[in-house]
């Protein structure tokens, strides 16, 4: 059984002090903004957009157009998780 009085330990808790500076050096290099994988994949979320839409339109079809709503709806979901990566300035600087 969890004690939930225990404090978490330093690193759990965000205390950056307690990590070792390789680790420390291991975390700032994940921690960077990477603004061609951003772009690149903001524009093919939206392409894919697009794209899925355009053949649900032509194929005028119940399962395709089911099948075109979920795709859509994945990459709006991609495009929330851009969003959030952008609020931590991991997309553009």
């Amino acid at each position: 059984m969890t004690d939930w009085k225990t404090p978490l330990l330093a690193p759990v808790a965000g205390d950056h002090h307690a990590l070792s500076p390789a680790a420390r050096d291991e975390v700032l290099a994940l921690v960077r903004p990477r603004p061609l994988r951003f772009l690149t994949r903001l524009v093919l979320t939206w392409a894919t957009i697009v794209a899925v839409i355009v053949i649900a339109v032509r194929a005028d079809s119940g399962p395709v157009t089911v099948a075109a709503i979920v795709a859509v709806a994945t990459r709006q979901i991609v495009l929330g998780l851009l969003i959030h990566e952008q609020v931590h300035d991991l997309g553009l600087p």
